[in-house]
């Protein structure tokens, strides 16, 4: 092959190369364009189909609040109601409860003070007593882990 045929056959290689780059840099060009243009339609879309939903949305949205509403102030009324009926049940309840309340406060002050009255007699044997249910509570909870 002669040098003119060779550096001809370069020269057009490299001319073609050239135009395939410019057309591919062309290509890329309109494509990012017209994704662009797309984009910006989507957008547009979007954003007609969301205040279309707002529009149709807002009545349903508004009577399902007026409902909430509704159901929270018959809620209320009947919590007031049975407030007024147990009203007596809790006063008679409370009544007949003191008794027991004040017996149980005295039973409570009276093992105390035999508690207390037990340890001052025998402090060494409260001191172990103590000490071996804390030793047996301590063994209990610790098998269970």
């Amino acid at each position: 092959m002669p040098s003119d045929t060779a550096d001809s056959v370069a020269e057009t290689a490299k001319s073609t190369a050239k135009r395939g780059q410019k057309a591919v840099h062309d290509a890329v060009k309109v494509t990012q364009s017209k994704i662009k243009e797309s984009s910006k339609t989507a957008e547009k879309a979007l954003k007609e189909g969301v205040e279309t939903l707002r529009t149709r949305a807002k009545p349903h949205v508004e009577a399902a609040s007026h409902k909430v509403e509704e159901a929270q102030k018959a809620l209320k009324e009947q919590v007031e109601t049975l407030r007024e009926r147990a009203a007596p049940h809790v006063e008679s309840l409370r009544a007949q409860a003191q008794p027991h309340l004040e017996t149980a406060g005295e039973k409570v002050a009276e093992a105390q003070t035999y508690v207390t009255e037990r340890v001052k007699e025998r402090p060494l044997a409260a001191l172990l007593g103590g000490i071996s249910v804390g030793l047996v509570l301590g063994f209990l909870l610790a098998s269970r882990d």
